[in-house]
């Protein structure tokens, strides 16, 4: 039995424990994290469809891998397709912010759609992680903190690659690419950083896929290397055909390119990749946990390995998990989440990998060359390292600090 005095000790701590379970579920109210909602929007028609759809498939894995949640937190992706058309990626990402109000967007391919799509990104509340295109200007002058370069800055991945091809002694260099953004980017910064004599530079349109014309001035040049910038439908028939003219005899120069064959390639080129130089931020056969992972469920999924585009956007994933992780899921605390973001503190596929002040990577690049292995599997075999630690020449332009 309890007297009085008990009853009232009891009652008032009772009491106490109550309130204190109601305050805490009120806390936990409030505190209860966003819903992350993705805007994945990318090239998946058209001749760059090949390499928006692989970017697709490295979406996919890292949120299977992350049971549907990113940074444990429920999530939308809505996915638009741009055509690799800058009108439909205004349009497409317009939709985006307007109507599904995504917190990010990611996915773009090619550096026209993020310099088409920028202004608008800079004015809204959504960060754009791009997993590949990095333009110039966005990473100088036209710099952003609601835009970051996660996959590569599109000078840096040349300028590495210009300065490999110097350290080799190539001396008679021959530049061709694609007419657009990237393919500016890519052949000034090889040049740039080769800083030796150049045989020739020529530009096509992104739509031809016939090089004959073009081939009969490389050959009258007779460089001793090539660097080439062509990706998707336009890659396949450039290998095919300088292949022609390297088993007849009429061309002996090593090709050397950021995107002229991978895994998602090979089965179109055949034996006609074989020998191709390769520079790349990405190295499949790199041995840190993190690749070890994408790779074997890549491979279990799909029956070959993964390329720079899924291994990118996988990569971009997993940042963007690990920084909502660190502010809890509070998507409302803008500042605080890029921040996190900044401070890029995830395992990433390629082993090195931090922001620069313009939001663009300093990271490694690999020279790859198509090989067969033992297997008799057309693989990206590593071959050397061609810079550490290297960093864009923009981010001195870039008004972030």
């Amino acid at each position: 039995m309890c007297d009085k005095a008990t009853k009232s000790i009891l009652f008032r701590t009772a009491l106490v424990a109550c309130l204190a379970g109601w305050s805490a579920i009120g806390l936990m109210s409030s505190a209860r994290a966003d819903p992350v909602r993705i805007g994945f929007l990318t090239t998946l028609s058209g001749p760059i469809g090949l390499s928006g759809a692989e970017m697709k498939r490295g979406l996919d894995l890292a949120l299977e891998q992350l049971g549907g949640k990113i940074g444990g937190q429920p999530t939308e992706v809505f996915t638009v397709d741009d055509k690799g058309d800058t009108n439909a990626a205004v349009q497409g990402l317009s939709e985006l912010i307007d109507k599904d109000k995504v917190n990010f967007l990611t996915g773009p391919v090619t550096s026209n759609i993020v310099m088409a799509i920028l202004p608008a990104v800079a004015k809204s509340d959504a960060f754009l992680l791009s997993p590949n295109a990095g333009p110039n200007p966005a990473a100088g002058p036209l710099c952003n903190p609601n835009l970051f370069g996660v996959g590569i800055q599109g000078d840096a991945i040349a300028g590495a690659m210009g300065l490999y091809l110097k350290k080799i002694g190539k001396n008679k260099l021959y530049l061709m690419g694609q007419d657009y953004q990237a393919g500016w980017d890519m052949l000034g910064a090889a040049a740039r950083t080769y800083d030796g004599p150049i045989a020739g530079k020529v530009f096509t349109p992104t739509s031809q896929f016939d090089f004959a014309s073009e081939f009969a001035r490389l050959r009258e040049a007779d460089p001793d290397s090539v660097f080439a910038f062509y990706t998707g439908g336009a890659a396949i028939s450039f290998v095919k055909q300088y292949a022609q003219l390297k088993d007849s005899g009429q061309v002996s120069a090593p090709l050397y390119s950021p995107a002229l064959a991978d895994p998602l390639l090979f089965k179109a080129e055949g034996d006609a990749s074989i020998g191709i130089n390769i520079i790349d931020n990405y190295n499949p056969e790199a041995k840190n946990p993190a690749n070890a992972k994408l790779v074997d469920a890549y491979r279990q999924k799909y029956q070959r390995f993964p390329t720079h585009y899924a291994a990118l956007q996988y990569d971009t994933v997993m940042l963007l998990d690990s920084a909502i992780r660190a502010v809890n899921g509070n998507l409302s605390d803008k500042a605080a989440l890029r921040a996190a973001i900044r401070k890029a503190d995830f395992a990433s596929v390629r082993g090195n990998f931090k922001f620069n002040t313009n939001q663009f990577p300093i990271q490694d690049y690999y020279v790859l060359q198509v090989k067969k292995n033992a297997g008799g599997e057309l693989t990206m075999a590593y071959v050397t390292t061609a810079a550490e630690n290297y960093a864009d020449p923009y981010a001195k332009d870039c008004p972030m600090k």
